[in-house]
């Protein structure tokens, strides 16, 4: 038995086996990376024009550099959010510049979005005591130790004005309510009051030296503690018009109620104290704390009080009795700020452990929402905008971070009176049903998460929820062994089918006609919701055995069904027998989903879960990654994403291609009993058992690059941070950056045992004429089922940047008014494909781009434009920019010990 001191050689010596296995791995990748580094054309300067094979072998080689920099620039951005968030912000837009980027791109994408709400970075002079916001959340304020104020442009960052305060510097400060005017205390016993708009000073001698400082919020009144206790003083006689003591140590901080009518202090003595501006004693004593109270937030309504100590505590109290409603162990460290949010269902808390952390105040206690990373130093203050959906902090090396607190991949949470079983979105995707476990049918609008109205369904549990194609009637099924058809407007019942058996699941046909039910009786039967006859049953019904999921693919023509044992039967339309067979799967088929091609099929079991061929019902991937086996897990519209959800309490996203967790939507202490994709895949609804329904965010990889280059600062890497990360390219000697792609060249790269692939354009039979394209700007038009064809004479090693811009995107491909999701295809002078571009991920309306594309021959290239499956049609720009290639060659630096070592890991973890 080991014990502490005792000599162990086991764990060296796996240590050092796990070392030597890493070190063959380094190698292997080392290597890798010097053969693609040796096969980018713009970097092997070549007297005689290579072959086509070459040319291929080349583009092929530029390809896999092209994901493998992309995948690493993602896994880096990952592990730099916490400590540098911008810089990973920038890393993960250049990782999805190239076209069809690796899963590891969307993830660090989805990360940074969401987890991550740093929007920019502003360096104040000097240690930061106070910052805010001015009333209208235009200007941000700064106070710092040597006594500036300093006044910036949210939007922009620029400093507006800098006012200059006393000289042997500030303790304290604080602002009016309106913004208007900053207080600057001393500890020489002087406040400065800064007008901002007319730029003017005033000093008030109160001979105490100032600790902290606050003014009333209708500007009445100006409160500030010494070590003997508080004063407050009138700001239109500015006479002091009262003084209280109580406290037995040095007060931290001082506040007043939203009303003015009310003052609280907190101390050193572990104590907070509230106080009426009109009386000598204090209204009430707050005692709770076991360390130094450090700082306090009141709401607006002035019931609720937030405390935090010098353990990183935090306490919210009732305002009213004076109890403590919740302890939260909010950080590890002091606690330097704290703010409510102007409606108060929000908190933010910072410490000296560089965090800020966002809170939602529900009325049991606090819900951490996100941990807001970036600073580098302790925290001493945080505020909100007046709208709420802004914050900003300080630290004291003088960052003040301005952050986005209102994005959220959960963008609604519905509360429901019966506990959800089920649930299904309308076609329009304003309005969703769900089936409850009390029998109950609820409708929903989902926009303002307002129950509608509910009706009593069933005699049972419901157990599956659908609306028809057209959103005029809904399908309902139930334990109690009945399906029922409702008006989807009144509610009124249409239809009832008297299945016979208890069902477990329904699945209703594309078209809305026939309704496939699974019983735990063993039937699975297929009806007419139009008459409720009985259209076929599947196999003979079994007392021993009970069939619990279905699923019916979207042509019509197959029919999964599941048993509580592990079986699994694929029947044909056309046949009285399986196709096949699968026995032995990981415990009780829970849920089942065809892909929408059906070539492949979600099963979410007991232990597992799995994606299926249809074929023959081969395993073609168990994905990894959850906590405990899903109840349920869907297809997206588009077939690219997977949902599934269950007792773990995280609904995951997965990437179906390739099996890897795109994104974990979490949900403290709740299961996921149903979920569905909207019909344009762009949100998903839950129901759990917490009796929520809850709203997640499903943005595309493009969507995601847009969020993030919009609204955040993405800062390039700067030289010491390309030597350190190794960020390509690298900088010269004279400290400049090269004009070099990051990637080697943007070919996209087939995606493997993709189940649902997106289908490609076609040539047309009868081209449109074709056009000569040259750099710059190129219009033209293509006509619905047509394209456009261009020539572009390119000359080897040349690096092309290419954009196609729709000059009236469309929506869908339904929509016949303007061009969708444009697609270029490019040829090489012999007729061989070189690329295919779309957007920066399929199933999203953005135009195409192409970063750094290094031609591989010179000649006549030809260049086709066409819309997704050549379905619309419109006007466009072809942009093209071009850089000439110099054939010198550029020696390669000999990296030192540490880089390879920082190269080697990164490439072994994307490996």
């Amino acid at each position: 038995m080991y014990r502490e001191g005792s000599p162990n050689r086991i764990p060296l010596l796996v240590l050092l086996f796990a070392l030597c296995f890493v070190a063959l791995v380094l190698l292997r990748e080392s290597g890798v990376l010097n053969a693609l580094a040796q096969a980018n054309p713009a970097n092997t300067p070549t007297a005689a024009q290579p072959t086509e094979d070459t040319a291929a072998a080349l583009a092929e080689a530029n390809a896999r550099a092209a994901r493998y920099a992309s995948m690493a620039h993602a896994l880096l951005a990952e592990r730099l959010a916490a400590d540098n968030p911008f810089l990973a912000y920038t890393l993960a837009v250049d990782a999805a510049r190239i076209n069809n980027p690796p899963p590891q791109v969307h993830a660090a994408l989805f990360t940074l979005t969401y987890n991550y709400r740093a929007l920019r970075r502003i360096a104040a002079p000097n240690n930061v005591l106070n910052a805010a916001y001015n009333a209208d959340g235009s200007q941000m304020m700064a106070v710092t130790v040597d006594g500036r104020v300093i006044v910036w442009d949210s939007a922009s960052g620029e400093v507006v004005r800098t006012l200059r305060g006393p000289r042997n510097g500030a303790s304290s400060a604080a602002f009016s309510a309106d913004g208007a005017r900053v207080y600057v205390g001393t500890w020489e016993g002087l406040i400065y009051v800064f007008d901002l708009v007319s730029g003017r000073t005033r000093r008030i001698a109160v001979n105490r030296p100032v600790e902290s400082l606050a003014v009333s919020p209708d500007s009445n009144y100006l409160l500030f503690s010494y070590y003997e206790g508080l004063s407050l003083i009138d700001l239109n006689t500015f006479e002091t018009v009262r003084q209280w003591t109580g406290h037995t140590s040095s007060v931290t901080d001082v506040l007043f109620s939203s009303d003015s009518r009310q003052a609280l202090s907190a101390s050193y003595d572990g104590t907070l104290v509230l106080w009426d501006i009109n009386q000598d004693m204090p209204l009430r004593i707050f005692i709770g704390h076991e360390e130094v109270v450090t700082v306090a937030a009141l709401n607006s309504d002035g019931t609720r009080l937030l405390s935090g100590d010098a353990s990183g505590t935090v306490l919210l109290w009732d305002i009213g009795s004076g109890q403590v409603i919740a302890r939260v162990k909010a950080h590890n460290q002091y606690v330097g700020a704290l703010a409510f949010s102007p409606d108060g269902q929000q908190a933010l808390t910072g410490s000296d452990e560089r965090t800020v952390r966002l809170w939602q105040v529900t009325a049991q206690g606090l819900r951490l929402q996100a941990t807001l990373a970036g600073h580098d130093s302790a925290i001493n203050s945080a505020a909100f905008s007046a709208d709420g959906r802004r914050a900003l902090s300080s630290d004291v090396n003088g960052g003040v971070l301005l952050w986005d607190v209102a994005r959220t991949d959960n963008p609604g949470v519905f509360a429901s009176l019966y506990m959800p079983s089920s649930v299904a979105y309308a076609p329009d995707g304003r309005l969703a049903v769900t089936g409850s476990w009390e029998n109950m049918l609820t409708l929903w609008d989902v926009r303002s998460g307002a129950a509608l109205t509910s009706w009593m369904g069933h005699s049972g549990q419901i157990t599956s929820v659908a609306f028809t194609p057209d959103g005029t009637s809904i399908v309902s099924a139930s334990f109690d062994g009945t399906a029922a058809v409702w008006d989807a407007q009144t509610q009124q019942e249409r239809l009832r089918i008297n299945v016979g058996g208890a069902i477990a699941r329904a699945v209703l046909s594309s078209d809305g006609a026939r309704l496939l039910t699974g019983t735990l009786s063993g039937e699975v039967q297929l009806w007419d919701i139009a008459s409720g006859e009985l259209v076929r049953a599947f196999g003979e019904p079994s007392e021993f055995l009970a069939i619990s999921s279905v699923a019916l693919s979207r042509d019509g023509q197959y029919v999964l069904s599941g048993s509580n044992d592990g079986r699994l039967w694929l029947w044909d339309m056309a046949a009285d027998n399986p196709l096949w067979e699968v026995s032995g799967l990981p415990g009780a088929l829970k849920h089942l989903d065809f892909a929408p091609d059906g070539r492949s099929a979600l099963v979410a079991a007991d232990r597992g879960l799995l994606l299926l061929n249809r074929e023959d019902g081969a395993v073609l991937r168990q994905f990894e990654g959850y906590r405990s086996a899903p109840e349920v897990a869907i297809f997206s519209p588009d077939g690219h994403y997977a949902l599934s959800g269950g007792l773990d309490f995280d609904t995951i996203l997965w990437d179906v291609a390739t099996g890897n967790i795109l994104h974990r939507f979490r949900s403290e202490y709740s299961a996921t009993y149903g979920l569905d994709f909207s019909p344009d895949g762009r949100r998903a609804l839950s129901v759990r058992d917490d009796l929520t329904l809850r709203v997640w965010e499903i943005p595309s990889l493009a969507e995601l690059v847009n969020i993030l280059t919009t609204e955040r600062v993405l800062p390039l890497p700067t030289c010491a941070q390309r030597i350190q990360y190794l960020i390509e390219p690298l900088c010269d000697e004279n400290g400049s950056v090269p004009a070099a792609a990051a990637f080697p060249t943007l070919t996209p790269t087939p995606v493997v045992s993709t189940p649902t692939p997106r289908p490609t354009s076609t040539p047309s039979a009868t081209p449109a004429s074709t056009q000569r394209a040259t750099v710059g700007e190129n219009r033209g038009e293509i006509a619905i089922g047509g394209g456009d064809v261009w020539t572009y004479e390119g000359s080897y090693g040349e690096t092309l940047r290419i954009q196609v811009i729709a000059e009236n995107p469309a929506n869908t491909a339904e929509d016949r008014t303007g061009l969708f999701d444009p697609l270029l295809i490019i040829y090489l002078p012999s007729g061989r494909l070189l690329l295919e571009a779309d957007d920066i991920q399929g199933g999203v309306l953005t135009d195409v781009r192409v970063e750094a594309l290094a031609l591989p021959v010179s000649g006549s290239y030809r260049f086709e434009v066409r819309s997704w499956d050549n379905q619309t049609g419109g006007a466009y720009t072809l942009v093209i920019e071009s850089t000439p290639f110099v054939p010198t060659p550029t020696p390669t630096p000999t990296p030192t010990p540490e880089a390879m070592g920082r190269r080697d890991i990164l490439g072994a973890r994307s490996g």
